[in-house]
């Protein structure tokens, strides 16, 4: 997962600034989008109302989610939105009588007041609300590694357990008895669906092989081979499936921490090596 902003945050964060350097006085004729945008923000929409109705544009007892104008009504969480796209003159005023009315609060006259001194002000506001967004954007982005990177703990986690278990069943089993494998086959198919989503996060040849290891038949018919004979060949079938056993642990592992990871997946050089447990082949 890339550690950048999602798009959408560019996507917002791109029209949040085009309206912030629309207030630049070469581009005057574009100054009412960034009063858009102070009016319809959620702290203004009932001063907005207001404004509203103290120019008589909106009947007196309206409220963000209740207009009423001399030709119609409005309601909804959308009230404002339709009000502006049937009314924009009338929007327009308010929201620029709204505008004017905060600049005097804060000492600015509107008749002296120049585009850069209606951004001097504006500009904080934009600029705060995209450091939210940012830091709400990271948190989510980190929150969604981190519980990426569990699933694979646990997922393999899963399989090894399964796997342990299979294998201390041959070594307890009475003659002629014979383990399922019905358990190592089923964690191993959810492993491999774990790391296939893993897969999808970029270029990353490792899990590409780690996945194509899990698919071979050492993993398969393989493990249900070679436990007749005495007990000493048993013992070193199982200590040689654990050990190797234990590479597939490294090197899911491995995978789950660069997914955790804040630093961007083609920075990793481990991305394109590959997996400990194919050097090490089960008998």
């Amino acid at each position: 997962m890339p550690a950048a902003p999602s798009m959408r945050l560019l996507v917002v964060a791109g029209v949040l600034l085009l309206a912030t350097f629309s207030c630049l006085p070469a581009r005057a004729e574009a100054a009412t989008d960034s009063e858009t945008v102070f009016c319809l923000s959620a702290a203004n929409r009932k001063n907005l109302v207001e404004a509203g109705a103290a120019l008589r544009v909106l009947s007196a007892g309206s409220t963000p989610g209740a207009l009423t104008t001399k030709r119609r009504k409005f309601s909804g969480t959308t009230a404002i939105e339709s009000w502006r796209s049937e009314a924009p003159k009338d929007f327009d005023q308010a929201c620029k009588s709204l505008v004017a009315s905060t600049a005097l609060s804060q000492g600015n006259s509107p008749k002296e007041e120049s585009k850069l001194g209606f951004m001097s002000w504006l500009l904080p506001i934009i600029i705060g609300a995209l450091l939210t967004m940012f830091a709400t954007e990271m948190q989510g982005a980190r929150a969604r590694k981190l519980a990426a990177a569990e699933q694979i703990r646990i997922a393999a986690a899963d399989f090894r357990d399964a796997l342990n278990q299979y294998v201390t069943s041959w070594l307890e089993s009475s003659p002629g008895g014979k383990p399922s494998t019905g358990q190592v086959d089923q964690r191993r198919l959810q492993l491999i669906v774990t790391l296939r989503k893993a897969s999808l996060r970029g270029n990353w040849p490792f899990v590409g092989r780690l996945i194509s290891h899990l698919e071979e038949p050492r993993y398969g018919r393989e493990i249900d081979e070679g436990w007749t004979g005495p007990l000493s060949s048993k013992q070193a079938k199982a200590e040689e499936m654990r050990r190797h056993l234990g590479c597939l642990e490294a090197d899911a592992e491995l995978v789950a921490s660069t997914i955790a990871s804040m630093t961007p997946l083609w920075m990793h050089p481990s991305r394109k090596n590959s997996p400990s447990s194919s050097s090490v082949s089960p008998r």
